[in-house]
């Protein structure tokens, strides 16, 4: 019997602390228009993350970027405030699985030299050095530019 009060105490404190409640993070989010460059050179197309800075409510945004640019309509992007962020080209950073899953791939029948660090075909991109600043302005849609230095 006792074994049973701890779960139904735990899920009773969970729904009367408002766990999962957040309302207030989510409003005043806008419409986002990015241009996100590297070396002042236009990206590979990828993923501009924006960690929001202390102090700024709204959950990690990811946003797509094709040629450079990267768009979200209102519901899906950031609230105005301060970021970080970060950029990976797509492609960069894969892992065996997704290697191993291409077409035309085949896989090894042995550990060693039969992978290769990045798909045949890939075009050389520049990758960005690190994590940069940028602010959201407070407007819609927030224009705004995100240049990486070169790696």
């Amino acid at each position: 019997m006792r074994c049973c009060v701890l779960p139904t105490i735990l899920i009773g404190c969970g729904l009367c602390c408002g766990c999962g409640d957040n309302a207030d993070a989510l409003s005043g989010r806008v419409a986002i228009e990015v241009t996100v460059r590297v070396g002042d050179q236009p990206v590979a197309d990828g993923n501009l993350v924006l960690r929001p800075e202390p102090g700024v409510k709204c959950p990690l945004i990811k946003v797509p970027v094709t040629a450079g640019i990267g768009r979200l309509n209102a519901a899906a992007g950031p609230v105005p405030g301060s970021y970080k962020a970060t950029y990976l080209p797509n492609g960069a950073g894969r892992n065996i699985t997704e290697q191993l899953t291409e077409t035309g791939r085949v896989k090894p029948t042995a550990a060693g030299g039969a992978l290769q660090a990045s798909p045949s075909g890939d075009q050389n991109v520049l990758l960005p050095k690190g994590a940069i600043s940028v602010t959201v302005p407070d407007e819609t849609p927030a224009k705004f530019v995100a240049d990486f230095e070169a790696g």
